[in-house]
Parts: C-alpha cells; structure tokens; sequence
C-alpha cells in the first residue's frame, strides 16, 4: 500500500487511519519522499556515525509559495482539503526532524500569521518543539513566499559540530577544520515532483515485500509526523502547548 503524505488532515482521521494500520499485516511506505533524497541520506550517514556528537537543537523549514499556477492550487488553499500549511506541506519539517533526530516529538509551542487572502487558513507557521530526550527545535512551514525560491532547510547542533544544509562542520571527523565542507550532493531546494525520489520509495516499497528490507517511512511512522503537525496547527490557534503522545 502506498499513500501521499500527509496521511490525515484532523485528528478524527488520524486516529482511525492509526487503528487500522494497527490491526493490519499490509506492507505500506507513505510518501515522506525527503527520506530518500541523496541529501539526506548522507546526512542520516553522517549522523549514525557521531559525527555531531549529541545533537541539541534540530531546525527544518519547508517555505514554499504556492502560485495560482500550481496543480494543487484549486484545492490546497482549503482547508478543508489540505489541513493548514502546516499540515499540507510542513509535514516534511516534523517528518525530517524526527527521522534525523532519531527521537519523538513530544511538545509543541507555535505560533501563526498570513500573509495572501486567496487561501482560507493561516499561511505561515513556526513552532518550537521538545523532543523525547530533552533537546529542542524548530520547525516551520510558509505557504506566503511568492517572491522567493523554494527552501527546505536543515539545521542540526551537536556537541561535536553542525550541519547547514549540505554543510558540515565537525571536529570528530576533520580535527583541522577552519570552515564549513561543503557535501557534493544535490539540495532539497525544488518544490517540484519531477525532482522527488519516488523510484527509490517504490523500491525500497519492493524491496520491504520481497527481501523484508525495513521501509524508511510506514504508516505508523508517518502518522507520528502527522500527529506533530496537527498539534501546531491546535497550538498556533489557542496560543498554548500541546502534548504529541503518539497514542
């Protein structure tokens, strides 16, 4: 089974889709395509080596404006459909930080402003998150940036270096470094799906049914990014923290 992110857009679909997924033997992947890209992948590398140390702070931003051209742009300025730009595409952020954190999600704080009246909910968001080990971050999603290009940016503190983007700095693996290295591989930055990495989910898809090779992103998994975004969205609108328990 193979379903688009995001896998809910309310609470009341969220948990149905988890008490099915739950009751299920179906093999699923969910379209968190980010988790293939060559980027991230050596980022998750990098990470699983220490290459940071413990890592304290982890930032995504998705800042994407969403032009009367667009495909989606009849139904993703409603509601209705889309959830909130947080949920409809700052998914990513919370799906990226929990993927290369390497732990839950578990408090949101976030606030929220607009900035284009053709859409019926609140187009810019941003949230400062608490993760299950005590380290923090932010994630934070705008439907607004008509007059800028696509961001999808990725910003991790460590104890032993950072990582910018496609930049690294870490003492545990270069001891001399004076600047950032810059990594040979392709940025995250194109809101277009022609750039996405959709062979390599359909056939890591493959791969979970024939070789038992883990998916990067199921349907369980990815319902605990959506879980994170919907609770933004609650806390952006009462002005108060949510808890995200993953229940």
């Amino acid at each position: 089974l193979i379903l688009e992110k995001p896998t809910a857009v309310n609470r009341e679909e969220l948990s149905e889709l988890r008490r099915v997924a739950r009751q299920s033997e179906s093999r699923t992947v969910v379209s968190f395509v980010a988790r293939w890209h060559p980027l991230v992948k050596n980022l998750r590398a990098l990470l699983d080596r220490k290459a940071l140390g413990k890592v304290y702070y982890t930032g995504v931003d998705y800042w994407h404006g969403i032009k009367p051209t667009f495909a989606s742009y009849p139904w993703i300025r409603r509601r209705e459909f889309a959830g909130g730009a947080m949920i409809t595409g700052g998914c990513h952020t919370a799906d990226l930080a929990r993927y290369l954190k390497g732990e839950e999600i578990v408090e949101v704080s976030a606030y929220r402003c607009k900035n284009r009246e053709d859409f019926d909910y609140f187009t810019t968001l941003v949230a400062a998150v608490k993760f299950k080990d005590g380290s923090v971050g932010k994630l934070s999603a705008s439907l607004d940036g008509l007059a800028f290009p696509y961001q999808l940016n990725i910003d991790l503190l460590g104890t032993e270096g950072a990582i910018r983007d496609n930049r690294v700095y870490s003492r545990g693996l270069f001891p001399s470094q004076t600047d950032w290295v810059t990594l040979p591989v392709p940025t995250p930055n194109s809101g277009a799906v022609t750039h996405h990495p959709f062979q390599e989910e359909i056939d890591n898809l493959v791969s979970n049914i024939y070789e038992d090779v883990p998916v990067l992103s199921d349907v369980l998994d990815a319902c605990n990014s959506v879980e994170v975004v919907i609770a933004i969205e609650e806390s952006a609108a009462t002005g108060k923290p949510v808890a995200v328990t993953g229940e």
